[in-house]
């Protein structure tokens, strides 16, 4: 790819992600248009199956181990394409043996019969495969029940349901001090998913509506949304190897690796913050001015440049193109078949904001993916062949897209720079019930809660002290988030 695209680019995502890291609530995934009511189930269950097979291979909390399938139809079955970081090898093993084992129920003669001792051996395979990621998740919830107990002790005069909801926290706090079974925390979990504890927007001891939540609490039902994963996983796999058996039914699986750069890009100058203003806005704009004066004022509050250049010339910057990407380029104008027309590449973690809009700008009309809309500048374009001058104005066109979106919400953030978005974490807890028709896809797998809107942020009031920091310093918000591949 051209320097000089590459230097318009990093320059305002480096500039942007200075400004501010969040830049919306989730972005919900993109619904299929298809009225047939049979069409949207199986299509639904479909992607949920890749989603949750992705999450289950990814193994580790952080970016080090994300990984991305998509499904290619073909006349003997399936094929699984996947991507991901980390030990390759280990995570297609532990895919094609979790599909061999769906594969050998689904052509069972009564794959309906047996349900419950299957999906607790998927449960069982799944938790040990996870064993890393549980006991990180197991630490973290377990710091933030101590903090919430402590929290109401000191606040609440024992009225309401104190006594009910501290006994609650308790229970969970022994669990997470016992270590013997990797299954118990998980299980307990799921069995505490729909806690009247864990409602959003209530006060846990005298259960009225409340507009401000304890961030402990928040980060509690997160962890515990976590957790239950493995147990949702297991439900709807078990499901869909008896509803849907050609999902699974001569299976086979494609590794794709990164055609990533080895070392970051070459840019001839460190950009300056004129130089990045004339490139954004022409002279000719009324608001140039306007613009720049604010720039200015940002940058001497902020010393906006000088936290730019630490990008640039900081060890921590190194941009690798994520899993997603790298199977969408694989897969693009390779006349492959998609089940259903459906051109869907899952993840086991949301999009970040640039894969979000490289995908929605790509012209293969990828289905549009659930976005947590945070800057990642560890990001960068997937490699296409050089040879091909059609492929490469292709991704072209689409990086100026990018670039223009980034831009856009650069603008938007120096103009308004009281605009702050609420922090959240990469993935959701996946606990909450969407509003809308409940049946039997809300009976095996609770949606997850996407916002689309936007709004201020919150600060953590006296003496509660966050979790965000304690998640940010365990990985999974670093810079190396998202889906990196080398």
């Amino acid at each position: 790819m051209e320097r000089k695209l590459l230097r318009r680019f990093y320059e305002v995502l480096i500039l942007l992600r200075v400004l501010n890291q969040v830049q919306g609530h989730r972005i919900s995934g993109h619904v299929h248009e298809d009225g047939n009511l049979e069409l949207l189930e199986r299509i639904d269950i479909r992607r949920r199956v890749m989603v949750h097979l992705c999450t289950m291979c990814d193994y580790k909390k952080g970016g080090a181990t994300v990984t991305s399938i998509a499904m290619e139809e073909l006349p003997a079955g399936p094929r699984y394409w996947i991507a991901s970081h980390g030990r390759h090898n280990k995570i297609k093993l532990f895919l094609t043996e979790t599909l061999q084992s769906l594969e050998n129920r689904a052509l069972s003669s009564a794959p309906e019969r047996g349900s419950e001792a299957f999906e607790k051996e998927l449960f069982e395979r799944f938790t040990s495969f996870q064993g890393l990621r549980i006991k990180q998740y197991w630490k973290l919830l377990l710091q933030c029940l101590e903090s919430e107990l402590k929290r109401v002790t000191l606040t609440s005069n024992g009225s309401g349901r104190y006594e009910e909801y501290t006994t609650w926290l308790q229970s969970f706090i022994q669990c997470s001090q016992d270590e013997s079974s990797l299954s118990r925390l998980p299980q307990l979990a799921y069995s505490a998913r729909h806690s009247p504890f864990l409602q959003v927007g209530f006060d846990p001891i005298t259960m009225q509506p409340t507009a401000v939540e304890s961030q402990f609490r928040k980060d509690i039902r997160h962890y515990i949304g976590r957790l239950s994963a493995l147990r949702r996983a297991a439900h709807l796999l078990t499901f869909a190897s008896a509803s849907q058996p050609n999902l699974f039914i001569g299976f086979t699986t494609q590794q794709r690796k990164s055609d990533a750069f080895p070392s970051r890009p070459q840019l001839s100058s460190l950009p300056t913050l004129d130089g990045i203003a004339g490139r954004m806005l022409s002279e000719t704009r009324s608001n140039s001015a306007e613009f720049q004066s604010a720039l200015q004022l940002l940058d001497n509050r902020m010393s906006l440049m000088t936290r730019v250049k630490e990008y640039y010339e900081g060890n921590d910057w190194q941009p690798r193109v994520h899993a997603e990407l790298v199977l969408l380029e694989a897969i693009f104008d390779r006349k492959y078949i998609f089940p259903d027309g459906d051109r869907y590449i899952a993840c086991s973690k949301p999009a970040c904001f640039c894969c979000y809009h490289y995908i929605c700008n790509h012209p293969g009309s990828f289905a549009r993916p659930p976005s947590h809309n945070k800057i990642y500048p560890n990001w960068q374009p997937p490699q296409v062949d050089s040879k091909k001058a059609n492929e490469n104005i292709q991704q072209r066109d689409v990086m100026n897209a990018l670039i223009r979106e980034v831009r856009k919400a650069v603008i938007e953030q120096v103009m308004n720079p009281n605009l702050r978005f609420p922090w959240h974490p990469d993935s959701s807890s996946g606990i909450t019930r969407s509003l809308g028709r409940v049946d039997i896809l809300t009976q095996l797998d609770e949606p997850e809660a996407h916002e689309t809107g936007y709004g201020h942020s919150r600060e953590p009031s006296a003496g509660e002290q966050s979790s965000q920091s304690i998640e940010c310093s365990s990985g999974e918000e670093s810079e190396d988030g998202g889906v990196p591949l080398t």
